[in-house]
C-alpha cells in the first residue's frame, strides 16, 4: 500500500540513521571514503567475527565427534573469519542484526550447556555416553560380521607361494600334457 505511513517514511530514503551509524551503507564503502569514520564500521565486523568465533567454540566443545576429520575441524575453525569477510560487503544494518542475533545465540548456548551438560549425570552427558557406546557396539558388530564372512573364504584360498612349504611338494600350476610312448610326433602336413 503506497499510502501507508511506513511506505512514505521509507521510500526515497538514502540514509538509515540509528545508533549513530548509517545502517544503509556498506562498511567497505565507508572505509574507502573516510578511513577514520570507517574504523567504527570495521570494528562492528571484527566484533561480529569474534562473536561467531565464541559461538562456534561453545558448540564445538560439546559436540566433539571422533568421526570428524581434521579437514572438517579446520573448516569449522576458519568459518567465522569467512563470515566476517562477507559482512564487509553487506549493509551495516545486516551486520548489526547478525551481531544481536549472535549475542542471543551465545546466551542460548550458555544456558543449554549449563542446564544439560553441567555435571556428569546431566541429560546431555548421558546422551553423549550413549552415543559413544552405540558407536562402539556398531564397530564391534562390523568387525564380527567381517570375521564371519572371511572365515569361510579362507578355506578355499590357496597361497601363491614361490617355494613349496617345508616337507611338502609344490602343486603344479599348469596342466601337463599327457605323455605317450615314444618321442612326440609332429603333425603331418595336409595333402594337396
Amino acid at each position: 500500500d503506497t499510502a501507508s505511513d511506513l511506505y512514505r517514511s521509507l521510500v526515497g530514503q538514502q540514509e538509515m540513521r540509528s545508533i549513530g551509524l548509517d545502517l544503509a551503507v556498506r562498511p567497505i564503502d565507508v572505509m574507502r571514503d573516510n578511513f577514520a569514520q570507517g574504523l567504527i564500521y570495521a570494528s562492528l565486523v571484527v566484533g561480529l567475527a569474534l562473536l561467531y568465533l565464541v559461538q562456534q567454540r561453545m558448540v564445538a566443545s560439546r559436540t566433539v565427534s571422533p568421526t570428524m576429520s581434521a579437514s572438517q575441524q579446520k573448516l569449522l575453525q576458519y568459518l567465522p573469519v569467512v563470515f566476517a569477510v562477507f559482512q564487509v560487503v553487506l549493509p551495516t544494518g545486516l551486520v548489526v542484526y547478525y551481531a544481536v542475533q549472535a549475542v542471543f545465540r551465545i546466551g542460548q548456548q550458555a544456558y543449554i550447556t549449563k542446564r544439560f551438560y553441567g555435571d556428569d549425570d546431566s541429560i546431555g552427558r548421558q546422551a553423549q555416553q550413549a552415543s559413544a557406546k552405540a558407536r562402539e557396539l556398531k564397530d564391534d558388530d562390523v568387525k564380527k560380521t567381517k570375521k564371519s564372512e572371511n572365515k569361510g573364504k579362507n578355506d578355499d584360498f590357496s597361497s601363491k607361494r614361490v617355494t613349496p612349504p617345508k616337507g611338502k611338494q609344490q602343486p603344479q600350476r599348469r596342466p601337463t600334457p599327457p605323455r605317450g610312448d615314444g618321442p612326440p610326433q609332429r603333425p603331418k602336413p595336409p595333402k594337396r
